[in-house]
């Protein structure tokens, strides 16, 4: 029996295409019958992947991967080349299409290509080709809820009362189509990267007025009990279906468990279930009456429609949103990650929504004015009267510190940083900027030190009508700064929201420590390392350093210094191994000293990323969000982190987050393309770098992406001619060793061979010369050119020098013609990025 059980094993494996050990289970075989079975898998295996691995096409579409299969049939990634858009294509397996049922399932994909809602997966048709039949629908990229709840934990009832709304609309489009879904449950329910809900899979659905409804068909535990006793499938069993569905969002648990049918059955007759106020006495009273009228046993309690329950949730959002505080659901304190998860996803989601407004900032004159987003401010530099010694970087440091403070409370959207940067000689009105940012109000100031003493002058002004909504001019002692800034943070809150919450209140308490020269030595730091050069980092070591040296306790300079021994780490100015210690050992001293600066953390989980330690990174990267929410860097960070891990929707729902709070952010730009180019949207990552380098042509990063984007379509002289704008925009010009890199790579490539080894060579010297950290670029070309076992020579060396780039090995197309190769799975393992998904 034993034996039996380990080849049925092995037989699901290959049907799920899952990866198996072939040597070890040969090894492990009990006699010779077991290991000719294990040797006929095997094969099986090896004609399964040759297949998949071959250029299919169904019809009009080319198939391009497989991405999900199941009893029924097999869902693939599909182009069309027609209409030049990516689908998704669901085949019925092969005893399946000739089958009555596949007359059915044609007819009724045909049905449900005439529904058009925003919450339905669009079916644009079903045929029949080669004797294969399949249906074609667009291409959703995101995430379950299933794999939501299983990444983040139970959603609060806010949350799943917006999806179950979205989801009731979408199931009253379906019924009044004529159609029944019958399989409604997490895993057929997609949040695409933007937000968006998506109903999806019809495998198992049919037309209301269809006999074949009496045949049981869906997932036992979100089946309605009718169904268990032999009724026919009926709206009412589908609206069932949504509300095991909600409880199990905020739950991740159902309210009726078995292990069978059978045993369902005799649960449901003997009312064995859980009701979900036992399961989460914390919840909405509203959000529980609605989900306890969709679990109604009899059919006829139940809301009628997908509307009618939508009136019940919609209810209930009235209720909490009239009651919330601003610091998300009331979760007890046994359920913190219930509490900072739904604070981190609600506010992630108002800055991508916010995006449509703000990301046309330096192209309003051509489309109008954007709309100004309610309780959105931008925080202008402050001015200087008088001489100040300390110049601009003071006056921004301060501006930027409010900022930072403003954008720990969950309902403000606050735009600093390189998009208010601009403004900062003050030769536009408030009305003028407000119109560009699309933001409700301007914040701008001016500030004056006299002897001891600073005057600081504030102004909120309304960006509709230019009237003052708040100003106040505040005479402290220097020593004063940081606390006076909390308090400029705190009054501008109230100006913009009324009262705040105790939880507010707390957010914007002031750091530990910091006097006006400490601060001021942070600040000076902090604009000498945002140059981004050698030269700037050092210095603003020395700054930092000075900073601690007046204050031990002032985290952020702490936070600081971190930052800059991360840049000299990535310039390879200090051993990496050396700067990714000190960049940790600093960061979690800002950490110890206070534990609620955001930048702190962030600070932190960047250094633990670069040392590989992705879950620890991760932590830190979270819990920097849920303190500052409304931070583009924490967001971008974040973002690095994800693409690194290919989890791409994540990234770029991370990055989108970014670009909302600081349009005009070049660095958040620019990451766009990265994440889109990792996750091979080639085309799209073209189109996003050069919308950055439409904020600024200058950066040379901008022309390498796309370059490297040309390439991986076969573009290679349209690749060579951005390589060559690059290097004339580069100040090392053709010295500059990372767009040797990309040459010899998009050389390699063309099948220019002498020509990309012989910057090969090149860079093989400087290595033996000078032991510079080039071993990742030789391993790239030797990989660009076929030459495996040398680009994994020089890809061991780069593993072991800790080049922050390894942490791309996972998602880089650089490396795709390794993948097939054990040595790149033990690499993957050895940086324990063999099972990030």
């Amino acid at each position: 029996m034993e034996n039996d059980a380990r080849v049925l094993d092995l037989a699901a494996a290959v049907s799920d295409g899952s990866d198996i050990d072939w040597d070890r289970a040969e090894a492990s075989a009990a006699d010779e019958g077991e290991r000719a079975v294990v040797m006929q898998l095997r094969r099986l295996a090896a004609l399964k992947q040759a297949a998949k691995e071959q250029a299919l096409t169904w019809g009009p579409l080319d198939i391009r991967e497989e991405v999900g299969s199941g009893s029924f049939g097999t869902v693939y990634r599909a182009w069309d080349s027609r209409l030049e858009r990516e689908v998704a294509l669901k085949l019925l397996n092969g005893d399946a299409s000739g089958s009555e049922a596949a007359t059915t399932f044609l007819n009724e994909g045909r049905l449900l290509a005439k529904l058009r809602h925003p919450n339905v997966v669009t079916v644009h048709g079903a045929d029949r080709h080669d004797g294969v039949v399949g249906i074609w629908m667009e291409f959703v990229s995101g995430r379950t809820l299933k794999e939501l709840i299983q990444e983040h934990g139970p959603f609060g009832s806010y949350e799943a009362a917006l999806i179950g709304r979205d989801l009731c609309r979408a199931l009253t489009a379906v019924h009044q189509q004529g159609y029944l879904h019958r399989d409604i449950k997490a895993q057929n329910v997609m949040r695409e990267a933007g937000g968006r809900i998506v109903l999806m899979d019809f495998g198992t659905g049919a037309a209301l007025a269809s006999d074949g409804v009496h045949a049981l068909a869906g997932t036992p535990a979100y089946l309605a009990p009718e169904l268990l006793g032999g009724e026919p499938a009926s709206v009412l069993s589908d609206i069932y279906s949504l509300g095991v569905l909600l409880y199990h969002l905020v739950t991740d648990r159902f309210p009726v468990n078995a292990r069978s049918l059978d045993e369902f059955r005799q649960r449901h007759a003997a009312s064995e279930r859980t009701l979900l106020r036992d399961a989460r006495p914390d919840l909405n009273d509203g959000f529980v009456r609605a989900v306890d009228a969709a679990l109604a046993t009899r059919p006829e309690d139940r809301p009628k429609s997908g509307g009618a329950l939508a009136h019940l949730l919609e209810r209930s959002l009235d209720v909490l949103a009239s009651s919330w505080s601003g610091a998300g659901e009331e979760i007890p304190a046994t359920r913190p990650s219930i509490d900072s998860n739904l604070v981190r996803r609600r506010w992630i989601a108002r800055a991508v929504a916010a995006a449509a407004v703000v990301a046309m900032a330096a192209m309003w004159q051509l489309r109008g004015s954007p709309l100004a987003s309610r309780n959105s401010v931008a925080i202008l530099p402050f001015a200087t009267v008088g001489e100040i010694s300390e110049g601009d970087y003071l006056m921004t440091g301060i501006s930027q510190d409010i900022a930072a403070q403003l954008a720990s409370l969950s309902e403000l959207q606050i735009i600093a940083g390189a998009s208010t940067l601009r403004y900062k000689d003050h030769s536009k009105s408030p009305v003028q900027i407000g119109r560009e940012l699309g933001v409700a109000a301007v914040l701008d100031g001016t500030v004056q030190r006299i002897d001891n003493r600073l005057r600081v002058a504030v102004d909120l002004v309304d960006a509709a009508s230019g009237a003052r909504l708040w100003s106040e001019v505040f005479n402290r002692d220097v020593r004063e700064i940081v606390s006076l800034q909390s308090e400029m943070s705190r009054k501008v809150a109230i100006a913009l929201r009324g009262e705040l919450s105790g939880v507010d209140v707390d957010r914007l308490k002031p750091s530990i420590g910091g006097d006006y020269e400490t601060f001021s030595l942070y600040a000076k730091g902090r604009q000498q390392w945002s140059l981004r050069t050698e030269e700037g980092v050092n210095r603003s070591i020395q700054l930092f350093k000075q900073a601690i040296q007046r204050d031990s306790q002032f985290a952020p300079a702490y936070a600081g210094l971190s930052d800059a021994y991360t840049s000299l780490g990535s310039y390879g100015a200090l051993p990496r191994a050396e700067a990714w210690k000190r960049a940790a050992e600093t960061a979690q001293q800002a950490v110890s000293l206070d534990p609620s600066l955001a930048e702190a953390h962030a600070s932190l989980g960047y250094a633990e990323k670069n040392r590989f330690q992705w879950q620890a990174a991760e932590a830190s990267f979270k819990r920097a969000l849920a303190l500052k929410p409304g931070a583009p860097l924490l967001h971008h960070w974040y973002a690095i982190l994800l693409t690194q891990l290919g989890r791409f929707p994540e990234a770029i729902t991370e990055i989108k987050a970014a670009i909302a709070l600081d349009p005009l952010s070049i660095g958040a730009n620019l990451q766009f393309g990265s994440v889109l180019y990792m996750a091979r949207r080639h085309e799209d990552a073209i189109a996003q770098w050069q919308r950055a380098l439409q904020l600024d042509p200058s950066f040379v990063n901008g022309y390498r992406g796309i370059a490297t984007a040309y390439a991986a379509l076969g573009m290679y002289d349209r690749a060579l001619d951005r390589v060559a704008e690059a290097t004339r925009r580069s100040p090392a010009g053709a010295d500059d060793h990372d767009l040797k890199t990309d040459v010899a790579c998009i050389l390699a490539a063309a099948g220019r061979r002498d020509e990309a080894l012989r910057i090969a060579i090149g860079f093989i010297d400087r290595y033996h010369a000078t032991g510079e950290g080039v071993a990742g670029s030789i391993a790239a070309v030797y990989a660009a050119l076929g030459e495996l076992d040398s680009s994994f020579k020089w890809l061991r060396l780069a593993v072991e020098d800790r080049n922050p780039e390894v942490g791309y090995l996972k998602v880089d197309p650089r490396w795709d013609s390794l993948r097939r190769d054990s040595r790149f799975d033990r690499l993957l393992t050895e940086l324990s990025l063999s099972d990030t998904q």
